[in-house]
Protein backbone atom coordinates (compact mmCIF):
# COMPACT_ATOMS: atom_id res chain seq x y z
CA UNK A 1 0.00 0.00 0.00
CA UNK A 2 1.28 3.15 -0.95
CA UNK A 3 0.66 6.42 1.41
CA UNK A 4 1.74 10.34 0.55
CA UNK A 5 2.17 12.82 3.79
CA UNK A 6 -0.97 15.49 3.36
CA UNK A 7 -1.30 19.05 5.02
CA UNK A 8 -5.39 18.62 4.88
CA UNK A 9 -8.02 21.67 5.20
CA UNK A 10 -10.86 20.11 3.24
CA UNK A 11 -11.31 18.03 -0.21
CA UNK A 12 -10.46 21.17 -2.10
CA UNK A 13 -8.09 22.52 0.19
CA UNK A 14 -4.74 20.15 1.08
CA UNK A 15 -1.37 20.17 0.23
CA UNK A 16 1.37 17.43 -0.16
CA UNK A 17 4.36 17.43 1.64
CA UNK A 18 5.36 14.05 0.54
CA UNK A 19 4.79 12.15 -3.00
CA UNK A 20 3.20 8.82 -2.10
CA UNK A 21 4.97 5.96 -1.57
CA UNK A 22 5.29 2.44 0.03
CA UNK A 23 3.66 3.17 3.32
CA UNK A 24 6.52 1.35 5.38
CA UNK A 25 8.91 3.62 3.35
CA UNK A 26 7.04 6.57 4.50
CA UNK A 27 6.82 5.61 8.05
CA UNK A 28 10.72 5.40 7.92
CA UNK A 29 10.79 8.93 7.11
CA UNK A 30 8.03 10.16 9.57
CA UNK A 31 9.09 8.19 13.03
CA UNK A 32 12.16 10.17 12.52
CA UNK A 33 10.58 13.06 13.75
CA UNK A 34 9.48 13.13 17.60
CA UNK A 35 6.18 14.01 16.95
CA UNK A 36 3.81 16.40 14.54
CA UNK A 37 5.38 19.31 15.90
CA UNK A 38 8.78 18.38 15.09
CA UNK A 39 7.37 17.30 11.59
CA UNK A 40 5.53 20.87 11.18
CA UNK A 41 8.75 22.77 11.81
CA UNK A 42 10.59 20.55 9.39
CA UNK A 43 7.88 21.87 6.47
CA UNK A 44 7.80 25.28 8.24
CA UNK A 45 8.18 27.11 4.90
CA UNK A 46 6.70 24.94 2.43
CA UNK A 47 3.36 25.23 4.51
CA UNK A 48 3.40 28.70 5.63
CA UNK A 49 3.77 29.36 1.35
CA UNK A 50 0.72 27.34 1.49
CA UNK A 51 -1.07 28.78 3.71
CA UNK A 52 -0.66 32.32 2.38
CA UNK A 53 -1.91 30.87 -0.98
CA UNK A 54 -5.39 29.99 0.70
CA UNK A 55 -5.73 32.82 3.31
CA UNK A 56 -8.64 33.52 2.38
CA UNK A 57 -9.72 30.31 2.37
CA UNK A 58 -8.48 29.87 5.97
CA UNK A 59 -10.30 33.00 7.56
CA UNK A 60 -13.49 31.08 6.24
CA UNK A 61 -13.10 27.94 8.85
CA UNK A 62 -14.85 28.66 11.86
CA UNK A 63 -12.54 26.52 14.21
CA UNK A 64 -9.35 27.83 15.50
CA UNK A 65 -8.12 24.03 15.23
CA UNK A 66 -8.79 23.51 11.80
CA UNK A 67 -7.16 26.81 11.22
CA UNK A 68 -4.42 24.80 11.87
CA UNK A 69 -4.77 22.16 9.12
CA UNK A 70 -4.47 18.12 9.67
CA UNK A 71 -0.91 16.67 9.18
CA UNK A 72 -2.45 12.76 7.87
CA UNK A 73 -1.23 9.79 5.52
CA UNK A 74 -3.83 9.41 2.73
CA UNK A 75 -4.19 6.04 0.71
CA UNK A 76 -5.44 5.54 -2.87
CA UNK A 77 -8.52 3.50 -3.77
CA UNK A 78 -9.40 3.60 -7.27
CA UNK A 79 -9.12 6.99 -8.61
CA UNK A 80 -9.07 8.54 -5.22
CA UNK A 81 -7.31 9.30 -2.31
CA UNK A 82 -9.01 8.55 1.57
CA UNK A 83 -7.63 9.80 4.45
CA UNK A 84 -6.45 6.66 6.41
CA UNK A 85 -4.51 7.61 9.64
CA UNK A 86 -2.08 9.96 11.30
CA UNK A 87 1.78 9.41 10.75
CA UNK A 88 3.64 7.21 12.49
CA UNK A 89 5.95 9.56 15.06
CA UNK A 90 9.13 8.80 17.19
CA UNK A 91 6.79 9.15 19.84
CA UNK A 92 4.72 5.80 18.72
CA UNK A 93 7.62 3.78 18.49
CA UNK A 94 8.58 4.81 22.04
CA UNK A 95 4.70 4.22 22.91
CA UNK A 96 5.77 0.47 21.65
CA UNK A 97 9.25 0.15 23.73
CA UNK A 98 10.91 0.51 20.45
CA UNK A 99 14.08 2.58 19.57
CA UNK A 100 14.49 3.03 16.27
CA UNK A 101 11.95 2.31 13.29
CA UNK A 102 11.47 -1.73 11.73
CA UNK A 103 8.87 -2.82 10.20
CA UNK A 104 8.93 -6.62 11.28
CA UNK A 105 9.82 -5.58 14.93
CA UNK A 106 6.86 -3.25 14.67
CA UNK A 107 4.68 -6.04 13.31
CA UNK A 108 5.77 -8.29 16.51
CA UNK A 109 5.25 -5.64 18.86
CA UNK A 110 1.50 -4.72 17.94
CA UNK A 111 1.20 -8.53 18.07
CA UNK A 112 2.19 -8.68 21.39
CA UNK A 113 0.65 -5.43 23.07
CA UNK A 114 -2.58 -5.59 21.34
CA UNK A 115 -3.08 -9.18 22.51
CA UNK A 116 -2.14 -8.35 25.68
CA UNK A 117 -4.61 -5.70 25.94
CA UNK A 118 -7.08 -7.73 24.01
CA UNK A 119 -7.20 -10.37 27.07
CA UNK A 120 -8.06 -7.90 29.39
CA UNK A 121 -10.72 -7.03 27.61
CA UNK A 122 -14.27 -7.71 28.09
CA UNK A 123 -16.36 -10.09 25.66
CA UNK A 124 -18.71 -7.28 24.52
CA UNK A 125 -15.14 -5.08 23.68
CA UNK A 126 -13.40 -8.06 21.81
CA UNK A 127 -16.62 -8.59 19.72
CA UNK A 128 -16.52 -4.83 19.12
CA UNK A 129 -12.85 -4.80 18.35
CA UNK A 130 -13.28 -7.65 15.45
CA UNK A 131 -16.54 -6.00 14.31
CA UNK A 132 -14.56 -3.16 13.20
CA UNK A 133 -11.65 -5.18 11.53
CA UNK A 134 -14.37 -7.29 9.45
CA UNK A 135 -12.39 -6.29 6.43
CA UNK A 136 -9.31 -8.11 8.14
CA UNK A 137 -11.26 -11.24 9.52
CA UNK A 138 -14.19 -12.15 8.56
CA UNK A 139 -12.48 -14.32 5.29
CA UNK A 140 -14.22 -17.58 3.57
CA UNK A 141 -11.46 -19.81 6.59
CA UNK A 142 -11.88 -17.90 9.48
CA UNK A 143 -16.22 -17.59 8.78
CA UNK A 144 -16.56 -21.55 8.52
CA UNK A 145 -13.98 -21.80 11.68
CA UNK A 146 -17.04 -19.86 13.55
CA UNK A 147 -15.95 -16.41 13.29
CA UNK A 148 -19.33 -14.76 13.10
CA UNK A 149 -20.95 -17.00 15.50
CA UNK A 150 -17.52 -16.49 18.44
CA UNK A 151 -17.77 -12.55 17.79
CA UNK A 152 -21.92 -12.66 18.04
CA UNK A 153 -21.60 -15.28 21.34
CA UNK A 154 -19.50 -12.35 22.85
CA UNK A 155 -20.95 -9.47 21.77
CA UNK A 156 -23.55 -10.09 25.23
CA UNK A 157 -20.69 -10.71 27.65
CA UNK A 158 -18.95 -8.59 30.12
CA UNK A 159 -17.09 -10.87 31.67
CA UNK A 160 -13.24 -11.16 30.68
CA UNK A 161 -13.29 -15.13 31.73
CA UNK A 162 -11.11 -16.94 29.33
CA UNK A 163 -13.45 -18.77 27.06
CA UNK A 164 -13.21 -20.83 23.88
CA UNK A 165 -14.75 -18.04 21.52
CA UNK A 166 -11.94 -15.65 23.12
CA UNK A 167 -8.97 -18.22 22.51
CA UNK A 168 -10.35 -19.28 18.89
CA UNK A 169 -10.79 -14.83 17.90
CA UNK A 170 -6.87 -14.34 19.51
CA UNK A 171 -5.76 -17.03 17.27
CA UNK A 172 -7.08 -15.59 14.05
CA UNK A 173 -5.82 -12.22 15.48
CA UNK A 174 -2.36 -13.46 16.09
CA UNK A 175 -2.46 -15.36 12.80
CA UNK A 176 -3.14 -12.54 10.64
CA UNK A 177 -0.13 -10.68 11.86
CA UNK A 178 2.31 -13.18 11.31
CA UNK A 179 5.13 -13.23 8.43
CA UNK A 180 5.38 -16.01 5.58
CA UNK A 181 9.18 -17.16 6.15
CA UNK A 182 10.28 -15.20 2.91
CA UNK A 183 8.81 -12.44 3.95
CA UNK A 184 6.45 -11.85 1.10
CA UNK A 185 3.79 -10.44 2.48
CA UNK A 186 5.22 -8.11 4.76
CA UNK A 187 3.75 -5.11 2.90
CA UNK A 188 0.34 -6.39 3.36
CA UNK A 189 1.16 -7.56 6.71
CA UNK A 190 2.67 -3.93 8.13
CA UNK A 191 -0.64 -2.28 6.79
CA UNK A 192 -2.74 -4.30 8.84
CA UNK A 193 -1.02 -3.66 11.40
CA UNK A 194 -0.77 -0.06 11.37
CA UNK A 195 -4.19 -0.07 11.43
CA UNK A 196 -4.63 -2.22 14.34
CA UNK A 197 -2.18 0.15 15.74
CA UNK A 198 -3.87 3.68 14.88
CA UNK A 199 -7.52 1.84 16.63
CA UNK A 200 -5.34 0.57 19.48
CA UNK A 201 -3.38 3.98 20.31
CA UNK A 202 -6.97 6.09 20.01
CA UNK A 203 -9.02 3.61 21.91
CA UNK A 204 -6.33 3.41 25.27
CA UNK A 205 -4.85 -0.40 24.48
CA UNK A 206 -1.37 0.73 24.26
CA UNK A 207 -0.33 2.44 27.97
CA UNK A 208 2.85 4.13 27.67
CA UNK A 209 5.48 2.28 30.05
CA UNK A 210 8.49 3.04 31.59
CA UNK A 211 10.97 0.79 30.37
CA UNK A 212 14.58 0.26 31.19
CA UNK A 213 17.27 -1.32 29.91
CA UNK A 214 16.73 -5.50 30.57
CA UNK A 215 19.77 -6.85 32.70
CA UNK A 216 19.76 -10.76 33.83
CA UNK A 217 21.35 -10.85 36.55
CA UNK A 218 22.34 -14.14 38.97
CA UNK A 219 21.93 -13.38 43.08
CA UNK A 220 25.07 -13.83 45.34
CA UNK A 221 24.24 -17.51 45.24
CA UNK A 222 24.43 -18.32 41.79
CA UNK A 223 20.96 -19.67 41.72
CA UNK A 224 19.13 -19.25 38.54
CA UNK A 225 15.97 -17.05 38.20
CA UNK A 226 12.73 -17.48 38.06
CA UNK A 227 10.19 -14.96 36.37
CA UNK A 228 6.30 -15.53 37.43
CA UNK A 229 3.83 -14.21 35.44
CA UNK A 230 0.08 -14.73 36.53
CA UNK A 231 0.80 -17.35 38.68
CA UNK A 232 2.71 -18.89 36.38
CA UNK A 233 6.36 -19.85 36.30
CA UNK A 234 8.69 -19.34 33.46
CA UNK A 235 11.21 -21.62 33.72
CA UNK A 236 14.72 -20.04 33.78
CA UNK A 237 16.90 -21.84 31.02
CA UNK A 238 14.76 -21.35 28.19
CA UNK A 239 13.76 -18.00 29.36
CA UNK A 240 17.41 -17.08 29.65
CA UNK A 241 17.79 -18.75 26.16
CA UNK A 242 15.60 -16.00 24.70
CA UNK A 243 16.58 -13.11 26.45
CA UNK A 244 20.27 -14.21 25.47
CA UNK A 245 18.87 -13.94 21.42
CA UNK A 246 16.99 -10.74 22.07
CA UNK A 247 19.77 -9.11 23.26
CA UNK A 248 22.51 -10.48 21.02
CA UNK A 249 19.97 -9.17 17.94
CA UNK A 250 18.70 -6.02 20.13
CA UNK A 251 22.31 -4.66 21.74
CA UNK A 252 20.89 -1.18 22.09
CA UNK A 253 17.37 -1.40 22.18
CA UNK A 254 15.30 -1.18 25.52
CA UNK A 255 12.20 -3.48 26.79
CA UNK A 256 9.83 -3.98 29.39
CA UNK A 257 10.14 -7.32 31.48
CA UNK A 258 6.11 -7.16 31.00
CA UNK A 259 6.47 -7.21 27.35
CA UNK A 260 9.05 -9.59 27.14
CA UNK A 261 6.92 -12.12 29.27
CA UNK A 262 4.51 -12.05 27.32
CA UNK A 263 6.24 -11.75 24.35
CA UNK A 264 8.17 -15.39 25.12
CA UNK A 265 4.89 -16.53 27.31
CA UNK A 266 3.49 -16.16 23.03
CA UNK A 267 6.01 -17.61 20.98
CA UNK A 268 6.23 -20.78 23.65
CA UNK A 269 2.69 -20.97 23.15
CA UNK A 270 2.70 -20.87 19.56
CA UNK A 271 5.76 -23.79 19.27
CA UNK A 272 3.58 -26.11 21.59
CA UNK A 273 0.85 -25.85 18.96
CA UNK A 274 2.98 -26.54 16.40
CA UNK A 275 4.16 -29.90 17.71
Amino acid sequence: MKARLVLFFSNKAFHELENAMPLIEMDGVTSEFQNEEALRNHYQEEIQFYRSRIRNYIKSIPSEERKKGTVTLDYPTGNKYISSFSPLYHEDLERLNLSEFNAEDFIKKVRVRVQKALKEKTGEEISSFFRFFSPIYATEYNINRGYHQFRRTLSYSKSVKDTNERRELLKMFRESLELLPDKSNLSTIYSRARKIYNYAKHEGYLKKEVVQNLVVKENNFQAPMVVKKEGKEIYPRSFDRFLDEYNSKNPTRKASISDLAMEYEIESSERSNRR
